[in-house]
């Protein structure tokens, strides 16, 4: 098989199982991939420069790595992430439509998430309007679930700062998953119906992305019957896509503006 660094880490793994222990030897970051679950989440999302950046390694080590199990590597494709395949044609011509801008550095610095700011600028964006989003880093995540929605996006680096141009077209479907701000009625019923049968996590303290690696983790390895309980310091709005893939249920309560728990479980 050959492979550049657009290849897909699911193609790897589907072309050669021996990829997933090969990868997970590049570096501690790569462990996850022999969760399946996290793996079914992340791997097809997920190319070789993407985990490259992820995992703080580069795309040489992977192509090393990877040779030596029979696979063929073309360095002539370059990476697809944002960044270097920025169109500027394209970009000059989004730019020209921006009606809004936002810098979430200073929210990123405190701790805080930005989503629902996001969230509320786009949703105000008219047909072919842009909407400037002004960050530290590559919101990929943000990036990919805008263009499945039919938005377009263009991103470009200037010196430390990462810009993110984002157009509503008119094919665009809802911006995003829902904003959950609510708090479930029946949070305390669902708590009370598995309160001898629940795992507690706390992840309050964990730098971004580690809060959902570590909740996808424990829900992969919930047993029938059980609920998982997380103590979060947002609302986790990236992560419910994943769950409502992964068939989990949950029920959200909001205690304060730094406290949210939420119960993930199963129907039997």
């Amino acid at each position: 098989m050959v492979i550049t660094e657009n290849t897909k880490i699911s193609e790897l793994i589907k072309a050669n199982e021996k990829a997933i222990d090969a990868i997970a030897s590049i570096n501690k970051h790569f462990e996850k991939l022999r969760n399946p679950i996290l793996r079914k989440i992340l791997a097809s999302r997920v190319t070789i420069a993407d985990a490259a950046k992820i995992g703080n390694s580069s795309v040489d080590v992977f192509f090393l790595k990877l040779a030596h199990l029979g696979f063929t590597v073309n360095t002539n494709e370059k990476s697809e992430t944002p960044e270097t395949r920025t169109d500027h044609h394209l970009w000059q011509q989004m730019e020209s439509k921006t009606v809004m801008e936002m810098d979430v550095r200073p929210q990123i610095a405190s701790n805080l998430d930005p989503f629902n700011d996001i969230y509320n600028c786009v949703n105000k964006l008219q047909a072919n309007q842009v909407f400037k989003l002004i960050n530290s880093f590559e919101p990929i995540p943000l990036i990919k679930l805008l263009r499945q929605k039919g938005y377009i996006c263009e991103v470009k680096k200037q010196n430390d700062v990462i810009l993110t141009l984002i157009m509503k077209t008119d094919s665009v479907q809802n911006a995003m998953e829902s904003v959950t701000t609510h708090e479930d009625t029946d949070f305390d019923k669902t708590a009370a119906h598995y309160r001898n049968c629940t795992v507690t996590i706390d992840v309050r303290e964990m730098e971004m992305p580690k809060p959902m690696i570590s909740i996808l983790e424990e829900c992969s390895k919930l047993q029938s019957g059980r609920a998982l309980f997380v103590k979060h310091k947002r609302v986790p709005q990236f992560l419910f896509p994943e769950l409502s893939a992964l068939h989990f249920q949950w029920k959200l309560k909001k205690i304060d503006e730094d406290n949210v728990h939420l119960i993930i479980y199963k129907n039997d």
